[in-house]
């Protein structure tokens, strides 16, 4: 039988560092590991702390916040949603969402899941829901996927109640203005109706003042005056100191019966526009308005018309641009102490026309020109403002004190309907 011996060798020195440079690895590694307890130590505490902070921004945001998961079912909520819903916390996870939805939003709460599960970002939605003490209570639903839409969505529940009410609360606020606008434009109406028949009953009375001065009193005139002659001739014939004293109390007669039937001629021309208004046209009654103004004021009128772009306007244009332009001279002759005046007349545009006054007399200034309507330069440019505006024209005035003045009147023919002419009474504001 063999003997066993045995042999130690001592160790040589190369294994004798290795043996002790494995020590010191595991040192080094034992620390490392003590180390890195400590940190994951640390890190657990500042995530339970993080953890907690979060749970209590999220069950204390003043936003009503509810987790769901890919199939609707309610996983968490925190007490703003708790008191929107009307429920208690620790009933709801695990129960469908649906049963707090209005049924006829079912399809739009599904389209809701849908897009959350399709989309990283945040998406929306509107649904109605039910609350446990019988409300209903309209919501913007804003849902975030959260670990790319596997396990729950993050979703606000925004009340729209306010906004809501504040929305119907515009929409009559609107449907009442809309009223009121409305009834404000069926007033307006019935006052450029109304306007229109004054000034309709104004012209009628004109031509109705005019035509008893012409047919009555011109000719009772005109026959006092004939008799007159025809005694003055008489009393020549028979001689006399009487007769001639009688001559002469008729040749004063029938000056004063001239002069009265002069006047009357006057006021019918004033009255009424001359019958070539309806006949020739607006640029020839507007040369006989310049020859009556030279005559009777002394007031030289040059007038300048585009007959060919203006065309022939419908009787009642006529009439309304004639008139502006005896207006209008009119303030010329009483405020503007100048002896020359002009008169444009043309077309702005298509279906438009255009009368313009021009003198370089003492002007005012504009800004007045409403506060001076009680006076006659002030009333007679606020009524043809007025007038024109009724037939949506316009009233421009330029002017400046020591300035002169401008005024432009501007009507658009279509407000006006073609072939309406109104005939006047023949012989209105011509002269005999």
């Amino acid at each position: 039988m063999p003997v066993l011996q045995s042999s130690t060798r001592p160790y040589s020195a190369a294994e004798f560092a290795g043996e002790n440079a494995l020590a010191d690895e595991l040192a080094l590694r034992t620390e490392q590991l003590r180390t890195l307890e400590s940190e994951n130590c640390d890190l657990r505490e500042t995530l339970e702390r993080a953890l907690s902070e979060y749970e209590d921004l999220y069950d204390l945001a003043p936003v009503a916040m509810v987790k769901l998961t890919p199939q609707g079912i309610v996983r968490c909520l925190n007490e703003a949603a708790e008191r929107l819903l009307g429920v208690r916390r620790s009933a709801m996870p695990g129960l469908p969402f649906i049963h707090h939805v209005r049924e006829q939003d079912h399809p739009a709460f599904h389209g809701f899941l849908r897009r959350c599960r399709n989309h990283t970002e945040a998406v929306e939605g509107e649904v109605t829901l039910h609350t446990r003490d019988g409300r209903e209570v309209p919501v913007r639903l804003i849902g975030l996927a959260l670990d790319g839409g596997t396990f729950s969505y993050q979703t606000a529940l925004i009340d729209l109640t306010e906004q809501h009410a504040a929305a119907a609360q515009l929409h009559r606020l609107n449907e009442q203005l809309a009223a009121r606008t409305r009834e404000a434009e069926q007033r307006s109406d019935r006052l450029r109706r109304l306007h229109a028949r004054v000034v309709e009953a104004e012209q009628a009375e004109r031509r109705r003042l005019a035509r008893h001065l012409h047919d009555n009193l011109q000719q009772e005139l005109v026959a006092a005056t004939m008799q007159a002659h025809i005694a003055r001739e008489m009393t020549r014939e028979a001689g006399g100191a009487a007769n001639q004293d009688v001559g002469e109390i008729l040749d004063r007669l029938t000056g004063l019966i001239d002069g009265a039937l002069t006047a009357t001629r006057s006021l019918t021309s004033e009255l009424s526009p001359p019958q070539m208004l309806h006949e020739i046209g607006l640029p020839a009654s507007l040369h006989w308005l310049a020859d009556f103004y030279e005559e009777k004021h002394d007031l030289t009128v040059e007038i300048r018309a585009d007959e060919e772009r203006c065309g022939s306007p419908a009787q009642d244009v006529r009439v309304l641009m004639f008139e502006a332009a005896r207006e209008l001279l009119l303030n010329v002759v009483k405020y503007a102490r100048v002896k020359t005046a002009e008169i444009h007349l043309d077309s702005p545009g298509p279906d438009r026309l255009r009368l313009t006054v021009r003198d370089e007399g003492e002007g005012f200034e504009a800004g007045d020109m409403l506060e001076r309507r009680n006076q006659a330069t002030g009333l007679g440019l606020f009524g043809l403002t007025e007038r024109f505006a009724d037939v949506d024209g316009s009233v421009d005035v330029t002017t400046a004190p020591g300035r002169g003045t401008v005024v432009s009147v501007t009507v658009p023919l279509s407000a006006f309907p073609v072939g309406d002419d109104r005939s006047s009474v023949p012989g209105d504001g011509e002269p005999d």
